[in-house]
């Protein structure tokens, strides 16, 4: 990835989301820069919620997954990070994301949800 000045687009979107070592690795410019649009749900003071999901091997798996996210009302954003098994989503709170409707919605997708963290605004 090239250089803009003493940054990448990659440490950029670290400091702009905040989550340094979540980003997708594979993002090009392009999907860095469109998932840097912010939304009105995400100035509406979104959470940031982090799941640890297990057997998820390939960019298919994480496909499948950000699909079924994307379609929870609430959810304004979605990112997987395959090496590290790790989901970040950005949601409302009325999107009501709880561990044990995580666990069912994965388990029918085929993989195994272990842990739900969440922490700061979108």
């Amino acid at each position: 990835m090239k250089k803009s000045g003493p940054f990448t687009l990659t440490a950029l979107a670290a400091v702009l989301f905040g989550a340094p070592g979540i980003l997708p690795s594979t993002w090009s410019p392009f999907e860095l820069a469109k998932n840097m649009i912010v939304s009105p749900a995400h100035a509406a003071g979104s959470t940031v919620y982090n799941m640890r999901v297990d057997g998820m091997t390939c960019p298919f798996c994480a496909a499948t997954s950000e699909k079924a996210l994307k379609a929870i009302p609430g959810v304004t954003s979605v990112s997987t990070n395959l090496k590290q098994g790790v989901i970040t989503v950005c949601a409302a709170p009325s999107a009501g994301l709880t561990s044990s409707k995580m666990k069912n919605m994965f388990a029918k997708k085929g993989f195994t949800f272990r842990s739900m963290s969440s922490g700061k605004t979108c």
